[in-house]
């Protein structure tokens, strides 16, 4: 194709590719030499929680809780190769932990190493946004959308039991079905399993997740477009049509917009849906599962989900319980994706050694039981002949998570309340708030964590919300204490006898 004007001779090197990278639909982080944060677009700035000018000419160690050996651009860096890796969890230095899917780049000029640069895609983004097969014939070879059955799932915890049962029963209705499970608790698995076991197997599973589509675009995907709405609109089906007969998967539908909430609760209490831009209601008969990663209660308190739209959601309601609370189906878990790996990886792994499962016991699971598929799947990759993972196997953010160990941390909290004591007279109604503490008829790990969540919490006002301060008292790290905040639930709010944060 030749087009008018002089021809000029394309040079990379004058390229401004930044501008590209500011539109790029996944987080984008550029580093130098010597690991100082030189670049850091948007969309990253979004999916870590942070704020880009907090982040520009700061070094990676600073931003992230890693370290030079487990941090991907850094080891890019000492390796001048490209790093690869499906699923990654990693953490912010205020505690936010982000599941991704990470590509690491060495940037040279002139065969000089220069930097690194690291696409970024949250776990939950790796897929296909909209996941709708349009041919029959690949909806036959997939199970209309699915691969999963309530035979897939796994867990005899009570409370899991419970979840599945719940699941199973709503699954010949036509009423509205909500699930409720933190990140990586296996809400899109219910969800398929739902499906499967009741009237509309035989068509098409459709999910969507609600965070991961833009405002702008979202509603015209879920009810679609009609020509001539805006510019450059075509006539499209929404996924509701498309849908339509079979099964509707809104995961996330806490991340919709409030606005958008409105006309969705519409389109369920009508059963007709109208394209962006006409004025024709057409018909929809579907089965419609919703999920929210966090309490419905919290997320209609802060605006983010409608009362009406719950009502109307959760007409039957599944709560998962997160991994943490149903350890005893370790037992379970890590023989099946020990098994998974081994067909996957083609290796011989048999089991985990003693001192691995007592680090499984004893990790809290911010990442459910995606992390644990993480863990294992990582460590596997380390082996070569061993058929035994051992802790020298397991990925260094993991064992990251036990430095300073659980039980120095919690050893460290209860001996700095008589140090606190005497230093802080005032803090003596702490330590007599918490004897106050009942117990009865308690799991232990819900006692602790109201102890914990009462001394951090006061002592984070005593400090007039620094908790760097509170946590040094309490001989924890800057890290530990907003890892703790961030589990637990708490806020860094000022002191309310002063005007001082």
């Amino acid at each position: 194709m030749n087009l008018p004007g002089k021809h000029r001779p394309l040079n990379i090197h004058n390229l401004d590719l930044t501008k590209v990278f500011s539109d790029l639909d996944a987080g984008v982080i550029i580093i130098d030499r010597k690991g100082t944060i030189f670049y850091y677009n948007t969309i990253q700035a979004n999916v870590d929680g942070l704020v880009q000018s907090e982040v520009l000419n700061k070094s990676m160690l600073d931003i992230y809780h890693t370290t030079s050996q487990s941090s991907p651009s850094l080891q890019c860096l000492q390796s001048q190769k490209p790093i690869f890796i499906d699923t990654f969890l990693y953490r912010t230095k205020y505690g936010k932990e982000v599941n991704a899917n990470l590509k690491v780049f060495p940037l040279f000029e002139e065969e000089e190493l220069i930097g690194s640069i690291c696409f970024i895609r949250e776990y939950g983004r790796m897929a296909t946004d909209v996941k709708q097969i349009p041919n029959r014939k690949i909806l036959e070879r997939t199970g209309k959308g699915t691969q999963i059955t309530f035979k897939n799932i796994i867990g005899k915890n009570p409370a899991f039991i419970q979840a599945i049962q719940t699941a199973m029963r709503s699954a010949g209705s036509v009423s509205s079905v909500m699930l409720y499970g933190e990140n990586g608790t296996g809400k899109e698995l219910f969800a398929q399993s739902i499906h499967n076991y009741g009237k509309w197997k035989s068509e098409s599973f459709t999910a969507i997740n609600c965070s991961a589509i833009p405002e702008n675009l979202l509603e015209g995907i879920l009810f679609g477009t009609s020509k001539g709405a805006f510019t450059g609109a075509l006539e499209k089906t929404g996924l509701f049509e498309q849908a339509n007969g079979g099964t509707l998967f809104l995961d996330e539908i806490n991340s919709m917009p409030i606005g958008l909430q409105a006309k969705l609760l519409r389109v369920i209490q009508e059963k007709k849906v109208r394209r962006v831009g006409s004025l024709t209601e057409i018909d929809i008969d579907l089965k419609l599962i919703s999920s929210v990663n966090e309490s419905p209660e919290t997320a209609i308190e802060s605006n983010r989900l409608r009362r009406d739209l719950f009502y109307r959601l959760a007409v039957v309601f599944v709560s998962i319980p997160p991994l943490r609370e149903r350890l005893e189906d370790l037992q379970w878990l890590v023989p099946y994706f020990i098994n998974h790996c081994n067909k996957k990886l083609n290796k011989g792994v048999e089991t985990i050694s003693e001192e691995v499962r007592q680090l499984f016991t004893r990790h809290n699971w911010p990442g459910n039981v995606r992390e644990l598929e993480h863990v294992i799947e990582g460590s596997m990759n380390m082996i070569s002949t061993e058929s035994t993972i051992s802790k020298h196997l397991l990925p260094n953010h993991f064992i990251s998570y036990f430095t300073p160990s659980e039980e120095t941390a919690e050893s460290n909290t209860t001996s700095s309340l008589k140090s606190v004591s005497e230093e802080m007279p005032e803090a003596n109604l702490l330590t007599s708030d918490i004897y106050s503490i009942d117990y009865t008829n308690r799991k232990l790990s819900d006692v602790q964590a109201e102890i914990e969540t009462h001394i951090i919490r006061e002592m984070i006002q005593r400090f007039d919300g620094n908790a760097a301060k509170a946590g040094k008292h309490l001989g924890m790290s800057r890290q530990l204490i907003y890892h703790k905040m961030n589990k637990l639930g708490i806020s860094a709010q000022k002191n309310k006898k002063t005007n001082e944060i």
